[in-house]
């Protein structure tokens, strides 16, 4: 059976095909649908759908992934976090400072 996720936080330099690599780790992706968020323009958010339901549980570790120049907020659809992706879209970009040796 096929279940979704929503991504959010997604920077403007990160495409289907990344996204597709990024989550393909974890299984087969029957589709995914990026588009600009409607909270910030600075931004893209995502719905990707598993051919597995079991999919959507280890796909949800990889929220607060840093790609590109984003950390990615990563939810079930339907999981009523429309408010954390809402607050993670207008947040600015969280940036690591390099550890140095």
């Amino acid at each position: 059976m096929a279940a979704r996720i929503k991504v959010s936080n997604i920077s403007k330099h990160v495409d289907e095909e990344i996204l597709g690599r990024l989550f393909g780790f974890i299984g087969s992706i029957g589709a995914i649908e990026v588009r600009q968020s409607e909270i910030n323009p600075e931004v893209q958010e995502a719905l990707i759908e598993f051919g597995d339901a079991q999919c959507v549980a280890p796909a949800l570790f990889l929220a607060g992934t840093e790609l590109a120049d984003r950390t990615l907020v990563v939810v079930e659809e339907g999981s009523g976090a429309r408010a954390a992706m809402a607050a993670a879209a207008a947040a600015p970009p969280h940036m690591v400072p390099a550890l140095a040796p």
